[in-house]
């Protein structure tokens, strides 16, 4: 069996004193808002399909001039475009929750954050291109999104013992209400000074960031993280297999 908390005295070999003993509610916040992230990239949609719509503005000289990226969609391909996320997820859990029983949520989870991210960021050429090509960009949206809530379970089996798992549990699925909360600000601004691409782009981009955060930052195990000391991996173990001695 792997040794998922090591003893004492390896934990505090390696122990880089950064955090003191809250390194495990960083990496907590940190994962909040990469499951905030995926979700928000998939809500993107909802918010930049108002801003397609086409608009005009009155030149110097007086005539009206339209907008050249305006893009229309008719009800049912909206309905599509919705339908396929959720699809997609559904289609995804099954490998995902093998994956992440297999090689832990940090290959994967960055993984499917990154494919989320350009997938979002391609969003715009996809459009110009075809409704089909967006289909795709959509279906690689909720294919990423599957991962979330394996996610929430094997950190939350890993990084937090039972007096604290059902605050760490109720702050991570606090996603859902987060995500929304930010991207609809985020979309009008970004709307009314960019138009619609700018708000796939930006999403895009603060993905693709966390993410990597995410991917550097984040172990598997407790026990292997370097800004975990023993104190705190003494505080995780308890109750779990592998104990600290």
């Amino acid at each position: 069996m792997v040794d998922v908390f090591p003893t004492q005295a390896t934990a505090e070999a390696r122990y880089i004193a950064i955090f003191g003993t809250r390194t495990r509610f960083v990496v907590m916040v940190l994962v909040l808002l990469c499951l905030t992230s995926i979700w928000s990239n998939i809500l993107a949609f909802n918010f930049a399909v108002i801003c397609m719509g086409p608009t005009e503005t009155q030149s110097n000289n007086g005539t009206i001039e339209h907008s050249s990226d305006s893009r229309n969609f008719t009800p049912g391909q909206k309905s599509w475009a919705i339908s396929v996320v959720a699809i997609a997820a559904l289609l995804g859990n099954f490998p995902v929750v093998q994956l992440v029983n297999k090689v832990g949520i940090r290959t994967v989870f960055a993984s499917l954050g990154v494919l989320s991210a350009i997938s979002t960021l391609m969003i715009p050429t996809a459009i110009r291109l075809g409704y089909y090509y967006f289909l795709a960009t959509r279906f690689l949206q909720g294919f990423a999104f599957a991962a979330n809530f394996p996610v929430i379970g094997s950190f939350c089996a890993k990084w937090t013992y039972f007096k604290q798992n059902g605050l760490f549990v109720s702050v991570l699925v606090a996603y859902v209400q987060l995500s929304p909360a930010c991207t609809m600000p985020a979309s009008g601004a970004l709307c009314s000074a960019f138009r619609w691409p700018s708000i796939f782009y930006a999403h895009g981009a603060v993905s693709l960031f966390l993410f990597i955060t995410y991917g550097l930052f984040y172990r598997n195990s407790p026990g292997k993280h370097p800004f975990v000391g023993g104190v705190e991996l003494r505080k995780i173990s308890v109750g779990k297999i592998g104990n600290v001695e």
